[in-house]
């Protein structure tokens, strides 16, 4: 989530600091200011469903279901596969 939120902000600050609205630049702090409040919700929310989808994994495996084809074939689709967050 940092990565694509520091990168847009340095796309998008060619556009957002024009030299008519020196030396404070309002529309542009207000953009990437709030681009920097939303990195850490959009990171937790990230977090948020890897776990969710780990505890239905789990669900899975507790009921005993066995993926269709030989482990390690499907990679992160397996009930198997653990996310780390």
């Amino acid at each position: 989530m940092g990565f694509i939120f520091t990168n847009s902000g340095g796309i998008l600050s060619t556009w957002l600091f024009p030299g008519k609205e020196a030396p404070r630049y309002h529309k542009g702090t207000s953009v990437l200011l709030a681009m920097s409040l939303c990195m850490p919700v959009f990171a937790l929310l990230n977090t948020g469903q890897l776990y969710l989808e780990n505890k239905r994994r789990a669900k899975l495996r507790d009921a005993g279901h066995v993926d269709d084809v030989q482990a390690g074939e499907i990679g992160d689709r397996s009930v198997n596969f653990k996310l780390i967050y």
